[in-house]
């Protein structure tokens, strides 16, 4: 039976051969560098996910976006989210769709002052499903939004399993469609 994703899953990933997710790796010493959610359920392969990625944050299938390439992904269920917990989350994370990615942003985050990145006009990948999550009330062990990075809100997740998360799926290569 094939991997069911639901909305507001969270998918964590690390480009290996790309210099910019090698540098955020060394730089928060976490095994990924990015992070999406699912807005549409489907397969490994047909669920709807939102990420900020350069120009604009997009929706597309994460199988469009990840099978048969070198990324690595890990996805990850939120346990205690109610149907209408997940609904508002989505809603707030599309709210994002089609903004300019926050290059200055990620620049403050290098810097290690995240606090000035509050901008919400444009986003990064952390910042659109912390944005999202926190204004349900779930934090990822962060006191603002802003402070939440892929790194800590994988360390976060992975922390709580069992209690908060489960793991759906290692960190390993999404299989092209046709070897699946």
């Amino acid at each position: 039976m094939p991997l069911w994703l639901e909305p507001c899953d969270l998918i964590f990933t690390a480009n290996p051969t790309g210099r910019f997710g090698r540098l955020i790796r060394w730089r928060t010493r976490a095994p990924v560098n990015h992070v999406a959610g699912v807005t549409r359920p489907g397969t490994l392969y047909t669920a709807e996910i939102l990420e900020a990625l350069h120009p604009r944050a997009k929706r597309w299938p994460l199988g469009e976006a990840y099978a048969g390439e070198p990324d690595l992904v890990e996805i990850y269920r939120p346990l205690n989210l109610t149907l209408g917990d997940r609904e508002a989350i989505v809603r707030f994370a599309l709210e994002y769709e089609g903004r300019k990615y926050g290059w200055g942003k990620i620049a403050l985050h290098a810097f290690g002052v995240p606090e000035w990145a509050g901008v919400e006009r444009w986003p990064i990948c952390s910042w659109i499903w912390a944005q999202a999550y926190f204004r349900r009330g779930y934090t990822f062990g962060a006191t603002r939004a802003d402070q939440a990075d892929p790194a800590r809100m994988r360390a976060f997740v992975h922390d709580t399993l069992g209690d908060r998360y489960a793991c759906l799926r290692e960190l390993a290569p999404v299989p092209a469609l046709e070897a699946a």
